[in-house]
């Protein structure tokens, strides 16, 4: 049990010189329950003992509530529930008449002090049932932050998680099929306390052991994080690499901490670190259905429709062209007429061939909106030999293409939608560089949907791809979907906090 200066039980604290930029802040709040907030009024910075704080009375005349709070942009509370700790200031103060022992006020939201005098600063000062009192110690439950410190945060610590997540369905293409997910998760730690968190899939085999991925990290990734501020580390844009510079390990769990940790550090939500100012972007549900029987697919449609989605994707690519022909009657006869259509082929096809099929769906009376990767990624002859020859439906690809291959795809003029997903940096470049080509972009499947923040501030971006996948379980409030838009988290960072409960219940440290 600790001891206060005051030799008061059961709290903890460390003193506080002077603290500049805390203002102190006043609610009427219900007693035993949440925030009522009839009114709230603003007073001058608290600067530090011997300042002084106004509380307001109850009606019962022997309670003052008094409330305090850090403000940091208007924010009393800038962390997130099972995340960061709330931001509240604990007080020990006395009456302004000092004929009161020093009462100590514990880190709450509100607080309840009874037995005190109803009086002002002075013996007169007796105004509309205010009554200041004087501060002898601030203390927090949070490290002092103030806009230099977030300046000076730095990267101090990480942990690993490792995960093996069940589908709800099985998921692939023609080439592919895949019935559970492994996934590592990073957690980036800062020397105020601040955790950032970056995902990484590896599909189809078991991540190593953590205490491998660990060991990994450190010898090839830490050198480069540890020490460094995460907003500075995270705008540095490098020069595209190839030949016999490798990637880190955990390369995209650790950007997307990163970007975590910058948007916490400009106390931002990350959409709006990158420059958008609307959280909402266009989404088409992807059904992932080649593997899915004719119930099942039907199933699914009639789950993205419910969410409002305009478009709908689904997997092409059979070696019998009649069973994507099914699949295309299917959608029509569920959907109708009023939603975007587009089909992936997933690399399946010969240009030759590629055009052959285009044109049989189209004989077909089928609407397609774009057809994505129907060839090689690397055939950009070959793509700009389908630019040439199919004029019913947009070609979409580039996804798994580096930035030099993205450039060549655009050079080609093969393309009428440049895919992209991935990195965040490595994505916004590729963006911007279709852009100076007149192309607009589509966002592929990205983990637990953070995608949403770099489509959400980018104003070429068609549709976002939302596939519905079981790495959301990992997430206390994952991304919202509805009326058929990805709704960005308006919490300072990505907004993903993890569901400690989940990650115990599909943890796999060996």
């Amino acid at each position: 049990m600790g001891l206060s200066w005051w030799g008061v039980p059961g709290l903890h604290w460390h003193v506080v010189r002077s603290v500049r930029g805390v203002s102190a802040h006043l609610s009427r709040v219900a007693l035993g329950g949440g925030a009522s907030h009839v009114h709230t009024h603003r007073f001058r910075a608290i600067e530090g003992p011997g300042d002084w704080l106004l509380c307001r009375r109850w009606p019962d005349p022997d309670v003052v509530a008094c409330q305090h709070g850090r403000r940091h942009r208007g924010a009393v509370d800038v962390g997130q529930p099972g995340q960061r700790c709330r931001d509240v200031w604990s007080v020990v103060f006395r009456d302004a008449l000092g004929g009161s022992d020093p009462v100590a006020a514990t880190a709450a939201d509100a607080l309840a002090v009874k037995g005190l005098d109803h009086v002002g600063r002075n013996r007169d000062d007796r105004v509309g049932g205010d009554q200041h009192l004087q501060v002898l110690r601030l203390t927090s439950p949070c490290p002092v932050r103030t806009n230099e410190d977030a300046a000076k945060m730095k990267i101090t610590d990480f942990s690993v998680h490792r995960c093996r997540i069940p589908l709800d369905r099985p998921i692939g293409d023609s080439q592919v099929i895949f019935t559970e997910h492994f996934m590592t998760v990073l957690e980036l730690k800062t020397d105020d306390g601040r955790t950032g968190v970056g995902f990484e899939l590896q599909q189809g085999m078991p991540t190593s052991a953590v205490a491998q991925l660990e060991a990994q990290y450190r010898y090839n990734g830490w050198s480069g994080v540890v020490g460094q501020s995460p907003l500075g580390m995270a705008m540095r844009i490098g020069r595209p690499r190839g030949g016999n510079v490798g990637a880190a390990v955990l390369g995209l769990a650790t950007e997307t901490a990163m970007w975590d940790l910058a948007a916490q550090q400009a106390e931002l939500p990350l959409y709006r670190l990158f420059g958008g100012s609307e959280p909402r972007v266009r989404a088409y549900g992807s059904t992932l259905d080649f593997h899915l029987d004719e119930a099942e697919f039907r199933s699914w449609m009639a789950h993205f429709t419910e969410l409002g989605m305009g478009g709908i994707k689904i997997k092409v690519g059979h070696p019998d062209i009649e069973w994507d022909l099914n699949r295309l009657a299917t959608v029509h006869d569920v959907l109708g007429e009023d939603v975007d259509v587009m089909i992936d082929a997933n690399e399946a096809w010969s240009p030759k061939e590629a055009i052959s099929r285009m044109k049989r769906y189209d004989d077909e009376g089928f609407e397609i909106f774009w057809i994505e990767d129907p060839i090689t990624r690397e055939d950009y002859p070959g793509y700009a030999m389908l630019a040439a020859e199919i004029d019913t439906a947009r070609i979409n690809t580039g996804e798994y293409l580096g930035f030099h291959g993205k450039r060549r795809l655009l050079e080609s003029g093969g393309v009428d939608v440049l895919n992209i997903h991935g990195q965040f940096q490595a994505s916004r470049a590729a963006a911007h560089l279709a852009g100076d080509y007149g192309i607009p972009v589509s966002l592929g499947n990205t983990l637990l949907e953070l995608g949403v923040h770099l489509a959400a501030s980018l104003p070429e971006c068609l549709y976002l791809e939302f596939s519905d996948l079981a790495w959301n379980r990992l997430a206390v409030e994952p991304v919202k979907f509805e009326g058929g838009f990805a709704i960005a988290p308006d919490r300072v960072g990505h907004g993903i906090v993890l569901d400690r409960d989940a990650l115990a219940e599909y943890a796999e440290p060996q």
